[in-house]
């Protein structure tokens, strides 16, 4: 069965009915629990059944996101696990497919192949655990893949974005249940507070996505967060940012759906040929006192201190203080006196071997295993793991690929230890060439995975966080 068409289409009312997922009008309905302490988490090998949410792509050629939409669905188990695949168009009735996950593998849905819609989300039901789910888009312009969410929630946050010129901003409010939501937008940008009125009370109609361009109303703004508030129902948001000149460049993000007192980003850089910067929003009602700690790859940096006020935002550009030397690699820590959103930049150009940018939300927790369903090293593609271990005691860290119904331990990256407080970052074109490489990061004490995905020669990264296992 191959990935892409591995697929199965069929009217699974008997399997809808007796799971409980069919209503009493015969339409399909999504369970969600309420909000857990972190989003994204995947359940273990012998954990539950699982519901992800991917709020934003298109699933029409030639769509004004130019977001081309693939759900990407890993299986750790040694079984098959059986599953529904159901797309919801911004106009339109929902679409539900039969899925079938290979053991110890993965599955590739392209969303174009079952609806047209010009902006889709989705939903990932399956009956076992062991899986963790990603949707993929792609363009004219780049290629990102973002975790789906395992929640639904009444508030989200946007640390980042921008509407300035050649640049354009979406969220992507998804609703998949069987009633109304109504959405409230407020934004902090680098130019102060706005809740424009166009963006009050919108309606997200039972069972769709709304994808809502921000620069229609906030206009010309290098910095823009949001908090977005369900005044009635529940939602997940996504965001998407699309920049066209000096650079192309696409990226692809989940928001998160509480402020945090610490976030942590394992992967980050300064140099002439990358940007980084790091973006602080405070969504409370009181100020914010801020560390922002970066460690190096070599030697020592003190750490910055910063003040978030109540409401507002804040970016920090490390490499334009000389106590950062550039060209180190180091993993960054945020924290805060009261709970913040922070997300961090990273903008590559050329001679650098990764080409674009990215905007990646930190992570809140550290795990002893992670899954990263999408990944490959081709001659188009080139990608990296990066662990840190943020702990005191020296951990080691296990990276296995998880493919072709087979376990299969990557040469070199076995039983690797990484001292207390330090990372490490593999290149996985040193050990395995595969265009097909879902993983497994196993430790034995808890640690926090990045993936870097990035085209060879043209625009297209990804760095994002891999799903935490509870």
């Amino acid at each position: 069965m191959s990935e892409r068409r591995g697929v199965i289409i069929g009217a699974l009312v008997v399997f809808l009915v007796a799971g409980g997922l069919v209503d009493r009008t015969g339409r399909h309905q999504v369970a969600a629990s309420p909000a857990p302490p972190h989003d994204p988490v995947a359940l273990p090998a012998d954990g539950g059944a699982s519901t992800w949410f991917c709020p934003l792509a298109n699933a029409q050629p030639d769509a004004g996101l130019s977001a081309d939409g693939t759900i990407v669905i890993q299986n750790t188990r040694g079984n098959a696990i059986d599953g529904l695949l159901t797309l919801y168009p911004a106009n339109g009735e929902p679409v539900t497919v039969a899925l079938r996950a290979p053991a110890r593998g993965r599955l590739l849905a392209h969303e174009s192949e079952f609806i047209t819609a010009g902006v889709v989300a989705a939903v990932v039901e399956m009956e076992q655990g062991g899986v963790a789910v990603e949707q993929t888009v792609n363009g004219p312009i780049g290629e990102t893949t973002s975790p789906c969410s395992t929640t639904a929630g009444d508030r989200w946050y946007v640390a980042e974005g921008s509407t300035a010129l050649n640049q354009a901003m979406y969220l992507g409010l998804f609703n998949p249940f069987p009633e109304d939501a109504i959405v409230d937008l407020d934004f902090a940008t680098d130019q102060g507070r706005t809740a424009p009125g166009a963006f009050q009370r919108i309606v997200v109609g039972a069972r769709s996505v709304l994808a809502v361009s921000i620069g229609d109303h906030v206009r010309r703004r290098d910095h823009v967060a949001v908090t977005a508030v369900a005044r009635r129902g529940r939602i997940v948001v996504g965001r998407l940012q699309t920049r066209t000149a000096p650079r192309s460049g696409l990226t692809l993000a989940l928001a998160t759906p509480a402020p945090r007192t610490s976030w942590d980003f394992p992967d980050g850089i300064t140099g002439d040929a990358v940007s980084e910067r790091f973006h602080i929003y405070n969504p409370t009602k009181k100020d914010a006192t801020v560390q922002l700690a970066l460690t190096l790859d070599q030697g020592a940096a003190e750490p910055f201190e910063l003040k978030v006020p109540a409401g507002e935002r804040l970016t920090l550009d490390p490499g334009s203080e000389s106590r950062i030397p550039k060209g180190v690699g180091h993993a960054a820590t945020v924290r805060s006196n009261v709970p913040v959103v922070a997300e961090r930049t990273l903008d590559y150009v050329a001679p650098s071997l990764r080409l674009g940018f990215s905007i990646a939300v930190g992570a809140t927790r550290s795990a002893r295993q992670w899954y990263l369903p999408q990944g490959g090293i081709t001659e188009s593609q080139e990608e990296w793991v990066v662990v840190h271990n943020r702990d005191q005691r020296a951990v080691r860290v296990s990276v296995t690929a998880v493919t072709g119904g087979q376990r299969v331990p990557l040469e070199g990256l076995t039983d690797v230890e990484i001292p207390g407080g330090q990372r490490r970052s593999f290149r996985l074109i040193d050990v395995v060439s595969r265009p097909d490489l879902p993983m497994v990061v196993n430790a034995t004490g808890p640690v926090v995975v990045e993936r870097v995905l990035a085209r060879v020669g043209r625009p297209g990264l990804t760095q994002t966080m891999a799903v935490p296992v509870a």
